[in-house]
């Protein structure tokens, strides 16, 4: 019927009436265009993600542990690749995994994020990951590669690529996501804003948390001027933005029209 339970290959104790009288060993299985239909019904409502175009080997160490090796594709628009190599410890409940993955669309993953502070419009993702999950906490490092993102917040639009060093957590019973890491911005345009209208090429590092964010310094283009910045952000919920802003070669005349 088109399904298969891996735990199925798992041998039974055997017992003092009934003995095993047929035993068989599989040591390797290779999947070809097959398709995963991942669903997370912890959240409400539940998200669901189909990865399809799988070709994967699978290396079976039972009862204990199941090596892994895939290429696939994500159902997204535009498509996503993904390849991944790993471990599964069956009776631990211990994924160890590495991820690649190429030109996801974050914003179809707003259900993950949906205490952050801006609307995802648009743009893709490049990314490395390491990743730990045991028995329902995943733990995950990424080194990433953000390309023409676009980000809403009311009337304010943000444009944006970036490099990203990030570390997460999420406790899938408490629902909740923690992350931290760098953002290295090659250039980013914010538009829409009171009195300056727009600030152009933004470029620095930024350290972020679920928390806020905070930069010692972001060079940009304001009112046709270059400028230097410190800005500080503690709570995304409550976004007052702190900024300190030099202007080394300040124009009072242009700062006039």
């Amino acid at each position: 019927d088109n399904k298969f339970n891996l735990l199925e290959l798992i041998p039974k104790e055997k017992t003092e009436d009934k003995k095993q009288k047929f035993g068989i060993v599989i040591y390797r299985l290779n999947i070809a265009s097959s398709r995963i239909d991942f669903r997370d019904s912890s959240l409400s409502p539940a998200f669901a993600k189909s990865i399809g175009r799988i070709d994967m080997i699978v290396s079976l160490s039972l009862p204990a542990k199941v090596k892994f090796n895939l290429r696939s594709v994500i159902a997204t628009t535009p498509s996503a690749s993904l390849q991944a190599s790993g471990e599964l410890r069956i009776f631990d409940k211990l994924l160890n995994a590495k991820i690649s993955i190429k030109n996801l669309p974050p914003q179809e993953f707003s259900a993950y994020y949906a205490n952050f502070p801006a609307s995802i419009l648009s743009g893709a993702l490049d990314s490395l990951l390491e990743v730990i999950y045991n028995d329902g906490n995943l733990k995950a490092h990424s080194q990433s590669q953000v390309k023409n993102l676009t980000l809403s917040k009311d009337k304010i639009l943000i444009s944006l690529n970036s490099a990203l060093e990030t570390d997460i957590t999420y406790d899938s019973k408490d629902q909740k996501l923690d992350y931290s890491g760098i953002a290295d911005i090659n250039r980013a345009d914010i538009s829409g804003l009171e009195k300056v209208e727009t600030i152009k090429g933004i470029s620095g590092r930024i350290n972020f948390n679920n928390s806020g964010l905070s930069s010692e310094k972001i060079n940009a283009e304001v009112l046709s001027l270059p400028v230097e910045a410190k800005v500080k952000l503690n709570d995304y919920s409550d976004p007052q933005l702190k900024m300190e802003i030099t202007a080394p070669n300040l124009d009072i005349k242009a700062t006039q029209q």
